[in-house]
């Protein structure tokens, strides 16, 4: 099925900026969108919502799809250079397929025509998101089933070393670096390879137990990895199990295989109550037997919805919302138990499908960082869940900026900092990379109320201070082992209001240069007394124009929080 808008683009002699908004990761802005080649099935990180839209200027289009149950479907975008249009589609995939003729889809598709940019559609789309099944556990300030010392993080590392001296080590160096709130991503815990023989993870490596009471003694809370989507063919468990009945079966009856380390993973069926007792069981012994205050499951909201064809899973062939009911029972499952035996216990995932909302924490963006990204995703539902951590590759750490720009864009967008790319050194580039974490993470600890349980409002312009654009800097990213050379604001700002009303704004220089730059100030903030407070708890009153700008002299790779009541 396909439901489409055609023809949508620029009149002849109409050279206003135009982009297609895409639902990929946080959400991107995809300029020339002529040329545009998108596809992105739902759920999955790239397609983490249900909608595809088209800017220009102070107007938007969109195309939703109004589904509650989350049945899998395409959202493309495809662009043509002959008629200088672009084409927007929602593809629906029907329950049966190839064993009907006749099929219909329990949800409207939507097509919205908005004055302002892509943030109106994100409210637009957050007005019905948030009404969804999957935001039924409240927003992040009043969820009395997630536990609030998540929330409170600041910042992660992730590690994947076997030895426990040199964890505990790093964790010794990382605390004093930058002492605020600090949680540890755990990879390779278990005697297994990396991405080998899942899900036989246990027993775990000699060296956890101590480990892990160090870090304890830190107040240093610990995730571990695990894989909640793969099946390793050459497991134990798979043999001894027959584990075959469970995969996802493509429409020939073949298995869905992703090769990872050598190895050839199935993918289980996330319907199947094998998989779901198979997580819980798995999830069960790292809260009783290693203690772990969380479980990361990769992988879940990260890869493409697929289409199972198995009918001895008890789910309709293909098309459907089984795919998503099925890891809903079994994160539903995993958290019951988990929080039978740690009432504080977490979930979290790679990326951030928006399905999933309601039994997790927080999502990890890992992938997700690209040049055009905007926060579309948290201008959604920033409210009801926590997201963190990028991956920020060595080259980038030398670069300085690169460091600099994307913990930035974490900030900027509300996430928990680091993760990737935090590894202890005394070289000079990374005692630099420490400095400018430590100040990001004074402000998010100092921002709490906002950047942890606030609503995000409408990112405020920024200029120069005599009108001018700010600045670009050029910068080099790696996504995918790939270079991607790109431009890169030098002077980036957000807004928040809490939960009490109050409104703060950040503004975030990270160039070498200073700036003086004018701020528009937030509608709910205009009028009011403005004052700036800074990490060592000094408020002062700074006056705004009569026009609502703000003028701020900014020093080199600096922070600024701006506070109205």
């Amino acid at each position: 099925g396909l439901q489409l808008l055609d023809g949508v683009g620029r009149r002849d002699g109409d050279d206003a900026a135009d982009a297609i908004i895409e639902p990929d990761g946080w959400g991107r802005l995809l300029p020339r969108p002529t040329t545009a080649r998108y596809l992105g099935r739902y759920p999955g990180g790239s397609a983490t919502m249900q909608f595809i839209g088209y800017t220009r200027d102070a107007a938007t289009l969109g195309v939703v799809a109004r589904d509650g149950r989350c049945f899998v479907k395409d959202l493309v975008a495809q662009g043509s250079e002959d008629t200088h249009t672009v084409a927007l589609e929602v593809r629906h995939y029907p329950e049966e397929m190839g064993h009907t003729n006749a099929c219909r889809w329990p949800y409207e598709v939507e097509t919205v025509a908005l004055q302002g940019d892509w943030f109106a559609l994100a409210q637009h789309y957050r007005a019905w998101a948030t009404q969804q099944a999957w935001c039924e556990g409240g927003r992040n300030r009043r969820r009395p089933d997630s536990p609030d010392w998540f929330r409170k993080l600041v910042w992660w590392h992730h590690d994947g070393t076997r030895d426990g001296a040199a964890l505990t080590n790093t964790f010794a160096h990382l605390r004093e670096a930058v002492p605020f709130p600090l949680a540890s991503h755990w990879y390779n815990w278990h005697h297994i390879p990396f991405d080998n023989f899942y899900p036989d993870y246990f027993p775990a490596n000699d060296y956890v137990p101590a480990a892990r009471a160090t870090l304890r003694e830190w107040k240093i809370p610990v995730m571990p990895y695990i894989n909640g989507h793969l099946w390793d063919t050459q497991s134990q468990s798979f043999t001894n199990e027959n584990a075959v009945r469970w995969a996802m079966k493509k429409a020939d009856g073949s298995l869905y295989i992703e090769h990872w380390s050598k190895h050839d993973h199935s993918t289980a069926c996330p319907f199947t109550a094998a998989w779901q007792n198979k997580m819980v069981s798995v999830t069960d012994r790292l809260f009783r037997e290693v203690g772990v205050d969380a479980v990361y499951l990769d992988q879940i909201g990260a890869t493409q919805a697929q289409l199972c064809f198995d009918a001895t899973h008890g789910h309709p062939r293909g098309g459907g919302d089984h795919y998503v009911a099925g890891y809903w029972k079994l994160l539903q499952a995993v958290r019951a138990n988990a929080r039978r035996i740690n009432p504080n216990a977490a979930l979290t995932t790679e990326d951030t499908a928006e399905p999933y909302i309601r039994y997790l924490d927080g999502t990890l963006m890992c992938n997700r960082a690209t040049p055009d990204s905007i926060p579309f995703f948290p201008a959604v539902y920033h409210d009801h869940i926590a997201q963190f951590g990028l991956y920020i590759h060595e080259p980038e750490v030398k670069a300085g900026i690169t460091f600099r720009s994307k913990e930035a864009m974490l900030f900027q967008f509300g996430a928990q900092l680091g993760w990737n790319g935090t590894s202890w050194s005394e070289a000079p580039a990374h005692q630099e990379k420490f400095r400018w974490l430590a100040q990001l993470a004074a402000y998010r600890q100092l921002g709490l109320d906002w950047l942890a349980y606030g609503d995000m409002l409408q990112p405020p312009r920024v200029t120069l201070a005599d009108g001018a654009p700010i600045p670009l800097i050029a910068e080099t990213w790696i996504q995918s082992k790939r270079e991607i050379a790109t431009e890169q604001a030098a002077v980036t700002a957000s807004a928040w209001q809490a939960p009490d009303g109050r409104v703060a704004l950040f503004v975030v220089n990270v160039s070498e240069q200073p700036q003086q730059v004018a701020l528009a100030v937030p509608a709910p903030a205009v009028g009011k007394k403005i004052s700036e407070w800074k990490p060592d708890g000094a408020q002062l009153e700074i006056a705004a124009s009569q026009a609502g700008q703000l003028r701020l002299d900014l020093a080199p790779q600096s922070v600024r929080m701006l506070v109205a009541p």
